[in-house]
């Protein structure tokens, strides 16, 4: 109900009501996250080289012009919650306007969490960051004496900051959604849309034909029709029909989330009773869709599945490269290859996580000994993005949010590759550049 309230909104200030709106505004929303990506690793690193390696990143994730053409809030959502995320840091980092940093960290995250829900692990992942924070900053008050009472302030607003951004994050949700109810009584019905166990269930379920393990599955539409009813309006006259034949029979949706907790559960315990079973499920569900590295990028854009198109001459030279020709192979190969060198960037990085205790601090300075708070929370938030997963429907498209936080930790690998070879080969080969750098250290 979120992002077709908010797509609604945006028709009706601009007066028009056609999907390339808000393809235009996915494509505009992808600036915004390069930016903002931009943003967060300048304040994490405060280093200009992996600033600029971030933004390549972000000009060489060629998945997201394809998927700009995917009307749904996944690209909008992401740009509002990286805005979040860079303020979140912002009430850490910056010594002034925390509060107000806090207040725009929630709004970001409301907006976000109202066109795209699974954006909500975001908001846990911030909560679990500022958490860590006050407990970072109690343990400094055992050592720094002198600066007891700026520490007690900090606590205090960091707990404010949770505060101000639980509330603002799940307001704009609840907000429309009691209006709505309010407005159009009718048409709002809880049991309109599918129970939350229908996902748990799509993601526990074995694979289908066209998919893997615990992909998204038609059987869910069978079902409601089962339980429920076929909804075949054509009109907004039989919809309103419809829906209040739902509205006065809740017993069908009642029965059909029974059904599906009944045959969840069943599945969960036939899995702990055969963990052979269960790991071949999971592990295979896993790899189908963290490895799936074109995030359906190509499935979204095409035409001929969605148009029902059986003619492939009608379709131009690109398009038939890209879903037939060699095209195709080479997208998907280029992609296997950028995204392996961000797993792969990060997991280093993050081995690399705890801070080095440099010679002359002092034995307790805490923000030294501890881990990189502002790494481990972009670690804690593909965490929770890959636990959700887990149990969730399945798509590769889900995963994206969770790879993108990756970039700015996945940029140590390219900046150490380049400074420590690139750089020092082009030292070599130029004679002058050598004398200026020799000159540099001796000064």
């Amino acid at each position: 109900m979120g992002y077709g309230v908010f797509f609604g909104i945006i028709y009706k200030i601009i007066g028009i009501t056609d999907p390339i709106v808000i393809r235009y505004i996915n494509v505009f929303s992808i600036a915004i996250i390069t930016f903002m990506l931009y943003k967060i690793i300048n304040i994490i690193y405060k280093d200009e080289r992996r600033n600029k390696i971030v933004i390549l990143f972000s000009l060489l994730f060629i998945q997201f012009p394809l998927l700009s053409t995917f009307v749904y809030g996944d690209i909008i959502g992401l740009m509002f919650v990286l805005i979040a995320v860079y303020q979140t840091l912002c009430v850490i980092k910056k010594e002034k306007n925390k509060i107000l940093h806090s207040v725009f960290a929630g709004i970001s995250m409301g907006f976000a969490i109202l066109v795209r829900t699974n954006y909500s692990i975001f908001l846990i992942a911030t909560i679990i960051y500022l958490v860590f924070n006050i407990i970072k900053e109690i343990i400094k008050t055992k050592y720094d004496k002198e600066n007891i009472d700026n520490i007690k302030s900090n606590i205090i607003k960091i707990i404010f900051g949770i505060i101000i951004i639980c509330i603002l994050s799940i307001s704009p949700m609840n907000i429309i959604k009691k209006y709505m109810e309010s407005k159009y009584p009718d048409d709002i019905v809880s049991n309109r849309s599918h129970p939350l166990v229908s996902y748990l269930l799509m993601g526990a379920r074995t694979k289908i034909d066209y998919a893997s393990h615990g992909w998204w599955s038609a059987e869910i539409i069978e079902l409601w029709n089962k339980y429920i009813g076929e909804n075949t309006a054509k009109t907004k006259e039989e919809l309103r029909t419809y829906l209040e034949t739902v509205k006065k029979d809740g017993s069908g949706f009642e029965k059909l989330k029974k059904e599906q907790w009944k045959e969840y559960v069943e599945l969960i315990k036939n899995y702990i009773k055969k963990p052979n079973t269960m790991f071949d499920f999971y592990s295979e569900k896993i790899l189908s869709m963290w490895t799936e590295t074109t995030f359906q990028s190509i499935w979204t854009n095409d035409v001929m599945f969605r148009m029902k198109i059986y003619d492939a001459d009608v379709l131009g030279r690109t398009a038939k490269e890209l879903y037939f020709g060699n095209t195709r192979e080479i997208y998907q190969e280029y992609c296997k290859a950028l995204i392996i060198l961000i797993y792969f960037g990060a997991f280093i990085e993050m081995l690399n996580n705890r801070k080095i205790i440099k010679d002359g601090e002092e034995k307790y300075n805490v923000d030294n000994r501890f881990v990189n708070m502002e790494k481990l929370y972009l670690a804690i938030i593909f965490l929770g993005g890959f636990t959700f997963h887990i149990l969730w429907e399945a798509k590769s498209r889900y995963i994206i949010p969770y790879v993108i936080i990756l970039f700015p930790l996945a940029t140590g690998l390219i900046d150490v590759i380049i400074n420590n070879k690139i750089v020092n080969k082009i030292k070599l080969l130029n004679p002058y550049i050598k004398e200026k750098e020799d000159k540099r250290n001796n000064n």
